[in-house]
């Protein structure tokens, strides 16, 4: 009887270590998909402030060439 009561104690245990671990990994991935839509949006910010650039070189080239002539 004592036995029983171990072995049971034993696997509750198990089954909270394996909840546990089970918990942990949906946390790693919700961060990792956090990350990924964190660097998403960095990547759209860089793109436009790149696209901006662009246009900002692009209108200065055409004012100094029209400038001059």
């Amino acid at each position: 009887m004592e036995r029983a009561g171990e072995r049971e104690e034993e696997e509750e245990e198990e089954e909270e270590e394996e909840e546990e671990e089970e918990e942990e990994e949906e946390e790693e991935e919700e961060e990792e998909e956090e990350e990924e839509e964190e660097d998403a949006h960095l990547g759209g910010v860089v793109d436009a402030l790149t696209m901006a650039n662009t246009s900002a070189q692009l209108l200065e080239n055409w004012e100094s060439s029209n400038a001059g002539g």
